[in-house]
């Protein structure tokens, strides 16, 4: 019996050493001209959101008097997001708690869309690997792009100063997340990457086995559709969601609420896991 105790307090000592995740809330209110979407404020207005969150909670790794534009007033606190981005937040988002909640409206010829959100986050207490990741309408221009017209091709460029393990998720306008890398027919549920090398992905031309790869032709079913690409890179091996063929011709994909919840418990057990969101737009031709 008193090792049964003793077993129980060794584990209970553990988890308490163990760092916990946070609930934090976030809001934040966009204002843009009407020649932007409804839809794509409320993304900007969503991201914007978190990074609130996460400085209110962890602060930044900027200079606040040399980057940033912080004005208070008897209300709230307000940062300037033109300076500021997710990479210069000492903390980082895992799981959205709910639906965020949008409040839209019409000032004159300015659009205002407020987003608030609620979510589970964490403190970023390590150095994160210093990977690139761009996207690309060319394999010979290496100029970062964000917004594809209709019949363009989708290329990602990588490059991590460490080796690891890589893979790459599209979430779509019909609420599903394709896994696009590792490709459709590789053998591999994960992409390994060397370091310090040059990876140009779905280009045949650029790769050791260009039968399997697979190419990206970008289409449209309305004038513009948003779209992010989820870049997720570890040194430490990892398994892909549980997804499902969509038919021939489609990479597999689970739903957006079921991905969520993977990568939410994929980066809970690994602190090294790294995440980063390419937001990009088609637009109809």
């Amino acid at each position: 019996m008193n090792r049964i105790f003793s077993l129980i307090f060794i584990l209970l000592s553990i988890s308490l050493l163990s760092p916990a995740d946070d609930k934090v809330t976030g809001e934040y209110t966009y204002r843009c001209g009407l020649d932007k979407s409804p839809e794509e404020a409320k993304r900007i207005a969503l991201e914007r959101a978190k990074i609130d969150a996460l400085a209110a909670k962890y602060g930044t790794t900027m200079s606040q008097n040399n980057f940033t534009n912080i004005k208070t007033d008897s209300e709230a606190t307000n940062i300037d997001f033109e300076s500021i981005s997710s990479s210069e937040v000492k903390g980082e988002w895992l799981e959205t708690i709910g639906d965020p909640v949008y409040d839209i409206r019409l000032d004159g010829d300015m659009l205002s869309v407020t987003a608030k959100v609620t979510g589970k986050a964490r403190e970023i207490v390590r150095a994160n690997v210093d990977f690139m990741a761009k996207l690309l309408n060319s394999p010979d221009n290496r100029k970062e792009v964000a917004e594809y017209a209709e019949g363009e091709s989708m290329f990602l460029e990588f490059e991590s100063p460490t080796k690891g393990f890589l893979s790459c998720y599209l979430l779509a306008d019909d609420g599903m997340a394709y896994c696009i890398l590792p490709y459709i027919n590789s053998e591999e549920s994960i992409f390994k990457v060397d370091k310090d090398k040059d990876y140009i992905f779905f280009s045949p031309a650029h790769s050791a086995t260009p039968a399997i790869v697979d190419e990206y032709n970008l289409t449209a079913d309305k004038d513009i559709e948003h779209n992010q690409l989820y870049v997720i890179f570890s040194p430490n091996n990892f398994s892909k969601a549980r997804d499902t063929s969509q038919g021939e011709g489609l990479p597999r994909g689970l739903s957006i609420t079921d991905f969520q919840k993977w990568l939410s418990r994929q980066r809970s057990s690994d602190k090294q896991m790294q995440v980063t969101i390419k937001s990009f737009t088609i637009i109809k031709r």
